[in-house]
Order: structure tokens, then sequence, then C-alpha cells
């Protein structure tokens, strides 16, 4: 078990008008008043962040009936999982968050001044998900031995694996680590600013594949402006 809090990632003005579902070259030419509010935004979303990343590197057990049995005695149930997670000798169950500061000063100012809480919103969805491209970044590069490969990350969510059901899964491992991440009664994560994924690890699990491809959003990707940063992190 692994609790990471210094974790370094990238965030920028162009990053939170993507998660806008702004195209930030056309903002710059038609409302350059957004890229104010985006700077401003950007400055303290840096001053109220707080990475965490857990993480927990567990053997596979077996495999049987559409489900990947872990070591702890949980299990990644579904067609989908077990095909991406198909030869893995172990698996990364992972958590991520900013932590809270953020989504309090969101709520603060959501009726005082709506603009600009959207924008520090848009800040938040945006750490969170680079934070979780340097969490992968960081297992391959630091905690999977060199001899050893990875699939691509699978998060609750992505078409093929239910949202409620996959988290579920994730937390009953997770939840035996730390409860700075946890899960409400309604399944959803908290703190809000928060992503959790599986990743397969083993000599001979199958690398290919894009989240992209599987993502539930990926006809209208607010990450699309930016998607060659987050490939070239992944490198």
């Amino acid at each position: 078990m692994t609790i990471l809090k210094d974790l370094r990632f990238t965030l920028s003005v162009d990053h939170i008008l993507s998660a806008q579902d702004s195209n930030p070259d056309v903002v710059r030419k038609r409302t350059p008043q957004l890229i104010k509010i985006a700077e401003k935004a950007l400055a303290e979303a840096m001053e109220l962040i707080s990475p965490i990343v857990i993480y927990q590197i567990l053997n596979v057990v077996s495999f049987s009936n559409q489900a990947v049995h872990l070591e702890d005695g949980n299990e990644l149930q579904g067609e989908f999982v077990n095909s991406h997670l198909a030869r893995a000798e172990k698996i990364a169950v992972v958590a991520v968050t900013i932590s809270d500061p953020l989504e309090k000063r969101v709520s603060e100012l959501l009726y005082s001044d709506p603009v600009y809480a959207h924008s520090l919103n848009a800040a938040g969805f945006s750490a969170v998900e680079r934070l979780s491209v340097s969490s992968e970044k960081y297992i391959k590069m630091h905690v999977i031995p060199r001899d050893k490969k990875a699939t691509m990350s699978l998060s609750p969510g992505m078409i093929g694996w239910p949202l409620a059901n996959g988290q579920r899964q994730i937390f009953n491992t997770i939840s035996k680590i730390s409860n700075l991440i946890r899960l409400s009664e309604t399944q959803a994560m908290v703190p809000a600013f928060s992503l959790s994924y599986v990743m397969g690890i083993g000599s001979h699990v199958n690398i290919e594949g894009n989240t992209c491809e599987f993502c539930s959003r990926k006809e209208s990707c607010f990450y699309q402006n930016t998607k060659s940063d987050f490939e070239t992190e992944l490198v």
C-alpha cells in the first residue's frame, strides 16, 4: 500500500478552457475576457490543490466467470474488465484526488460569481484528470518492474464497465487502505474531484488500446484540444 502526496502535474489555462468544452484558440480570438478569468482560476486552483494518490499492487489469484480474483479477497467483474486484464499477473488498484478545498471554494462562489465558479470547477476537473495521468506514468516508471508490461488504465464508467459497479469493486480494496478517498452512499467519490482506475501488470498483458476509445464521453470529449499533452506524458 502506498499513499503519495507530492506527485507533480501540470495545469494550464488551455486545460481549463478545454474542460469547459471550449476551444482555447477560438476563445482567445472571440472572448479574451474569459482568458483572464481562466488565468485567475488557474492561480487560485493551484493554491488550493492538495494531490493525493493511493495505490495498491495486488497479485491475481485466478480468473473465473468473467471475474479477476485478487489476493485481498476482492474481485473485478465484467466481460470488459476481464478481457482487458486477461493474462495479468498483478493488478494496480488506484484512486487519486486533489482533496476538497477547491470543491468548497466553488460552492462558496456558485451564486455570487457563477462565471468564475464555473472556471474554478473546470480547473478542478482538469487537475484531477492530469493527476491521474501523472500517477499512471509514475506507476509505470517507478513501480512496475522493467521486465513487465502494463495495460491501459481502466476506469469505472468506461463503455462496458458500469460506474457504480466499477467503483464498488475498486473501493472494496481502496477502503482497506485509507479513508482519504471514499465512496458516498450514492457511489459518488468523496472528495468530488477524484478518479479511480485499475491496470493489469504482467509479461504477456495486452498493452494495446486507448482509454479514449472506451470513454462514454468520447464524442464530446473536452480534452480533444489538449489530447497530445496527455499522450506525451504517458510516453
